[in-house]
């Protein structure tokens, strides 16, 4: 049945292969089509650039070379120039004067044309007409266009292309708000990219559109479309390829599996889908058809489909042939029946064949297999291969001959040198060195290198038992100069301990008086800070005393006015009395002795106020004395505690002075005793040394006894 498979499969590629042919031509016509159009449009908008030019050129440089140039220059040349000489130079002033281009008009629409738009329109044409003759799949072709986007005098610019018993022909299409409606037009203006329509019918046939956008500076302009006659393709993979299988089913689908065409059955009846074959495996073909790969299946039906993916409008679509397993059952059955008959009769002739090269080969061949034998076991000087013949088996005599006797002699040569190896000669070399061909070339070179490596080795272990022998000799005596020199390092070491124990108990002393004299400016440092204290109370007392002496002031001076106004008080009564006469002679006496009292007051109250004045001013300096003796005292404390800080600092680094000391001591006591045991290991190395050296002078003796290639005997 794999055969049948295989020719099966063969069959879906190259279907799938016309299939992808069909819309490659229409892809290609596509881009064709869109590279010409944008060529010719280009064209033109380089022929307007020129004529605006050109129109910019030819107007006059003022208004009065305008006129002059307007006007004629009389009114007989006027009536000349505006009138033709005949009638027949009538017709010709129709046409341009100068020769230049005619009025071009659309053979479709009958209205002017410029001239890049006629050939556009020309081309095109002839494009469709062409792609429609060439290819039977084709029924129509195409193009329809926005309003104005081919001519500014064209609003619904559109073509189709027809067959007819004349051939094909180019009318045109319809209006624009008739087309834009329809799917080829408006799902390219949606996506601006080329689509593929479902599947319509049209005149009893299933017909797929194609369509291509027509761009212009990433503008959509129109749309290029292709009706395609789907019977048609499958009518010609049916009935014109060479396949002899009458079930065959071939089709088209699209991504989501919904067949666009099957010739087995009504693509536009409800089967349409290609899951309806498969309506017990629908998840598993859902699978096999995202993965864009080619596979073949089994259908409810066991009919066997194979899928072949097409690319279609920038879509994967699959290409589908499917055959009845019946079918494919028979056709592999006569196969096998042919392939059996075949290898039947191949038999036969190998085993003729076969019985003749074995009477013939026998007896070398057991000649041979016993050689192979004995090499096999290793016997190989037992070998004796004699057989000689001009065939194949004769050359392979000759070659396990060959294969001897190289063997032999590589054998024989290596036992040799081995021998000579074991009895200390390595300078021996192999005899047969041309025998040592291929691989055994490194069998040779191995050898050479075992006996220089070898010898090297040996001459390097005598070098260096020379070496050691005279550097155990150097290492003795400087082992029995270091076992002396530590000797008198360690008596150093003693004294230097014994002075480092000494110091230590000196800055200890010192450590014990630091710290006395530490408590001792501690108790002064409170005393300091008791006295400042004091002082600061005796400042608050004479800022007190200022202030009431202020006060007193005040009083006094409060005195002092009422004094006054008492002496002019006593004034007015002295001057009231007078006038009073003698009956105010009595009250003027009072009056006098009032003002007698008021000035008596008032030098009392001048004397108490300058007494008061010059204690303010005692007390001022008084202050600030107290204050200048405060500050000091500050200071002093301050002073006090700094050379507190410092004796406890001292007291602190005499501590670790003496501890230091201490580590210093225990290290030195470490030294001493590393000096002994060195010492001790100084007089071990020298006797270590002495017999190192005999040991040297004994492997010297040994190595005496191999002989060195390349070297003197030693």
């Amino acid at each position: 049945m794999e055969g049948g498979r295989s020719e099966m499969v063969n069959l879906a590629q190259r279907n799938a292969a016309i299939f992808q042919g069909v819309f490659d031509f229409l892809n290609a016509s596509g881009s064709g089509v869109s590279g010409r159009l944008e060529e010719y449009w280009e064209m033109e908008r380089l022929e307007q650039k020129a004529g605006a030019d050109a129109a910019e050129a030819a107007e006059p440089a003022d208004g009065a070379e305008a006129e002059e140039t307007a006007e004629p220059a009389d009114d007989a040349e006027a009536e000349e120039t505006a009138e033709p000489a005949d009638g027949a130079e009538a017709e010709n002033a129709a046409e341009p004067a100068d020769g230049g281009e005619r009025e071009l008009s659309s053979s479709l629409f009958q209205v002017p044309l410029t001239q890049s738009e006629y050939a556009c329109e020309t081309v095109l044409k002839n494009i469709l007409e062409t792609m429609a003759a060439d290819n039977e799949a084709i029924l129509h072709m195409g193009a329809a266009f926005e309003p104005y986007a081919f001519s500014s005098n064209i609003e619904s610019y559109s073509m189709i292309t027809s067959k007819g018993p004349d051939g094909v022909v180019t009318d045109r299409y319809k209006d624009y708000e008739t087309y834009r409606e329809e799917l080829f037009y408006s799902m390219v203006k949606e996506s601006m990219t080329e689509v593929t329509t479902p599947i319509y019918e049209y005149e009893g046939n299933a017909i797929i559109t194609v369509s291509y956008p027509i761009l212009h500076e990433n503008e959509l302009l129109g749309v290029l479309f292709a009706d395609v006659n789907l019977p048609y393709l499958t009518d010609k993979l049916q009935n014109g390829g060479s396949s002899r299988f009458q079930s065959q089913v071939t089709g088209l689908t699209s991504p989501d599996g919904g067949i666009q065409y099957c010739n087995a059955f009504d693509a536009l009846s409800a089967q349409n889908s290609v899951f309806f074959p498969f309506s017990s495996k629908k998840d598993e073909l859902a699978g096999l058809l995202q993965s864009e790969t080619a596979f073949t299946m089994y259908s409810d039906a066991d009919a066997l489909y194979a899928f072949e993916p097409i690319q279609v409008a920038g879509e994967t679509w699959w290409a589908f042939t499917a055959v009845d397993q019946s079918e494919l059952l028979a056709l592999s059955a006569d196969l096998i029946y042919f392939l059996t008959g075949q290898l039947v009769i191949a038999l036969i002739v190998l085993a003729l064949l076969a019985a003749f090269l074995i009477h013939r080969s026998i007896r070398p061949i057991d000649e041979l297999r016993d050689n192979l034998s004995l090499l096999k076991q290793g016997r190989i000087s037992e070998t004796d291969v004699r057989h000689e013949s001009g065939d194949e088996l004769g050359q392979l005599a000759a070659d396990i001959r060959d294969i001897s006797n190289g063997l032999k002699t590589v054998l024989g040569d290596q036992i040799q040198v081995l021998g000579a190896f074991a009895e200390g000669d390595f300078s021996v070399k192999p005899n047969a060195s041309e025998a040592y061909v291929g691989e055994f070339a490194a069998l040779l070179t191995a050898g050479d290198q075992m006996s220089r490596r070898v010898s090297e080795a040996l001459h390097e272990i005598d070098t260096a038992a020379s070496q050691v022998a005279s550097g155990s000799d150097q290492v003795a005596a400087g082992a029995q100069e270091m076992a002396q020199g530590a000797t008198e390092q360690a008596g150093a070491v003693e004294e230097l301990s014994a002075t480092a124990k000494e110091i230590s108990e000196k800055i200890r002393a010192t450590s014990e008086q630091t710290e006395s004299a530490n408590v001792q400016c501690q108790a002064a440092g409170g005393k300091l800070d008791e006295s400042s204290r004091k002082m600061q109370e005796l400042v608050s007392a004479m800022k007190e005393i200022t202030q009431n002496s202020e006060e007193i002031q005040k009083i006094v001076k409060t005195i002092d006015d009422i004094a006054f106004q008492t002496n002019i008080l006593a004034l007015n009564a002295a001057v009231e009395a007078a006038r009073a006469g003698a009956a105010g002679k009595g009250f003027a006496v009072v009056a006098d002795e009032v003002r007698s009292l008021a000035g008596q007051s008032a030098e009392a109250a001048k004397d108490t106020q300058e007494l008061i004045e010059g204690t303010v001013a005692t007390v001022g300096r008084g202050s600030a004395l107290v204050q200048d003796a405060s500050r000091s005292l500050e200071e002093t404390a301050r002073y006090a505690g700094g050379v507190m800080d410092s004796v406890q600092e001292i007291a602190r680094a005499s501590v670790e002075q003496a501890n230091a000391v201490a580590q210093v001591t225990q290290g030195l006591e470490q030294i001493s005793g590393v000096i002994q045991t060195n010492s001790a290991t100084a007089e071990e190395s020298a006797a270590s040394s002495e017999e190192l050296s005999g040991q040297a002078g004994i492997m010297k003796s040994m190595v005496a006894r191999f002989k060195i290639a390349g070297m003197e005997e030693k």
